[in-house]
């Protein structure tokens, strides 16, 4: 009950911050970083930086899915973690939205058996509180359709096969 409460808590911060900025902050390196760091505190993960070479590669990613918003299966690689997400509809999306969305896959996480719990997804969480990777870089774009995408790169990247995230 009480890990509830704390997860609770932290989801609860990320829902109160978020409509009172612009949208130019909640979108800005400093904020992507605050979320990231607060997701990563809660499970005494070391803070990530800012890194401009992965927020370009993160840009320029988006920049080539803009016409079909992610709806073609994609190959991601150059040895780095990565996360994404991807709205569709009418209601303001955010890169702190998006951080909050990844963090609320700590519900699927079995830390016991450091797998996700029957086969939901979790993989987006380990990697934005995974404690080897210390910088981070994201953007954020709208789609040619109806939408908004966001990612984040991490290095060194997370999710290695047989390690714990934290």
């Amino acid at each position: 009950m009480k890990k509830l409460l704390n997860i609770l808590a932290v989801l609860i911060s990320f829902v109160n911050i978020v409509p009172l900025y612009s949208l130019e902050v909640l979108n800005s390196p400093e904020q992507y970083v605050r979320y990231h760091n607060m997701a990563r505190e809660y499970v005494s993960s070391p803070p990530l930086s800012w890194d401009p070479k992965l927020e370009t590669l993160a840009l320029n990613f988006l920049n080539k899915h803009k016409i079909d918003c992610l709806g073609k299966t994609t190959f991601i690689s150059g040895g780095i973690g990565w996360n994404i997400a991807c709205y569709m509809g009418n209601m303001p999306f955010y890169g702190a939205t998006a951080v909050k969305h990844w963090f609320k896959e700590i519900n699927n996480y079995d830390h016991k058996t450091n797998k996700c719990v029957d086969d939901d997804q979790c993989l987006s969480y380990t990697q934005v509180v995974w404690k080897n990777s210390t910088r981070l870089g994201c953007a954020r774009a709208k789609c040619h359709v109806k939408g908004i995408m966001v990612m984040c790169n991490y290095d060194p990247p997370g999710n290695i096969p047989g390690q714990r995230p934290y």
